[in-house]
């Protein structure tokens, strides 16, 4: 009755993994139990359409993707707390190319046999360890003031055979996927045998021909989910600097940026974490704010906060009315259940009503998605 009278209302899915931690109780103390009562009364699943697309057969013996077994091949930490992780299948490719639009904000279902449970992961398509010294070379190109950048790789290579996942550090499963003992599972006894499903969740929901501005909060990991579509929004800009400086030649392989050209269009990121440690992203995205402003683009704000760093302004109602449009077309709101509150009643309060936040969760007593 407990669980039951604290969750009536919120999204189902948030009640299966965790997003709404009851105060005084464990992270995911119902969870278990919540999947296990689903199970048995479960008449079938709805695949999401994206799947097909995602996921590529490339042998003969390939099963359904969700029964398929993937092994994690290679983990990074990013940060002290936040770690990006490689998945493998042998009889699947992963491609990047035609969903990765669609797919912004996008989450997957990561399962652990060893561990026995199940948590939801943030994935991004177009920033990964292949790619990153490409966005550096943009860092470096225009930190010394130059106007073109050196070639981008063909999106279609970007994960061409692995899955990456985005994982904070915060709980047992997390504790377990970090301490995970790459390339010595039977030494120590562990299994390296996962299983991986989605997309799910409703994503960024920004149209190909969008309109406007389109506003995100993001506390903590959630600001990842945001890569993909600033990433886009980079190399649509570089792309269209040397097309007006007479340099047609292709920067990027096989990409066509007629997505989001509406003048009108905007994309205002607020950014905020606890420490300087912990930030994600901050380099890409300000590149990519230095780039719009620099051009005249005008499809790009970053705003970071550090919580810790003493100064640093509020979401208040001042700095809301200050940095974002009353005509605001949508707005984006990932972060801690604390958070997301608190930020969607000072928004209301700032005159803002077009509001709906994700029903991703991972596993964390602040739901940090990632």
């Amino acid at each position: 009755p407990e669980v039951l009278s604290h969750y009536a209302g919120m999204e189902i899915s948030r009640f299966f993994y965790g997003g709404f931690q009851m105060k005084g109780h464990p992270v995911h103390f119902h969870t278990d139990a919540a999947m296990k009562k689903a199970s048995g009364i479960e008449i079938g699943r709805i695949i999401e359409p994206l799947t097909a697309k995602i996921f590529k057969p490339i042998s003969s013996g390939a099963g359904p993707i969700e029964n398929e077994t993937w092994k994690m091949v290679k983990k990074e930490m990013l940060t002290t707390v936040h770690a990006r992780f490689q998945f493998k299948n042998a009889n699947y490719k992963v491609s990047a190319m035609q969903p990765y639009f669609d797919h912004c904000g996008k989450y997957y279902t990561l399962y652990s046999k060893q561990f026995n449970q199940s948590r939801n992961l943030a994935c991004i398509f177009t920033v990964s360890d292949s790619v990153v010294p490409s966005y550096l070379s943009l860092v470096e190109a225009f930190t010394k003031g130059a106007d073109f950048i050196p070639p981008f790789p063909d999106i279609n290579t970007i994960q061409k055979d692995h899955l990456e996942l985005y994982l904070k550090k915060m709980g047992p499963f997390s504790d377990f996927m970090h301490d995970f003992p790459i390339g010595e599972e039977e030494k120590k006894g562990v299994k390296n045998e996962f299983k991986v499903r989605g997309p799910f969740g409703p994503g960024l929901r920004v149209e190909h021909n969008q309109k406007g501005v389109i506003a995100g909060f993001a506390c903590g990991t959630g600001v990842v989910l945001f890569l993909d579509l600033a990433m886009y929004l980079l190399r649509m800009n570089v792309y269209k600097v040397g097309k007006e400086k007479g340099k047609n030649y292709k920067l990027f392989a096989n990409e066509n940026f007629d997505r989001l050209t509406d003048p009108s269009f905007k994309l205002v990121l607020f950014s905020a974490f606890k420490t300087k440690d912990h930030v994600l992203g901050k380099m890409l995205f300000e590149l990519l704010h230095d780039v719009s402003e620099k051009f005249k683009f005008n499809n790009f704000e970053y705003h970071l906060r550090i919580s810790d760093k003493p100064g640093d302004p509020k979401w208040d109602e001042a700095y809301i009315k200050k940095h974002l449009p009353l005509d605001t077309k949508k707005i984006i709101v990932y972060g801690p259940l604390g958070a997301e509150e608190e930020i969607k009643g000072t928004l209301k309060k700032s005159g803002f009503c077009l509001l709906y936040t994700s029903d991703a969760a991972d596993e964390r007593s602040s739901v940090d998605l990632g």
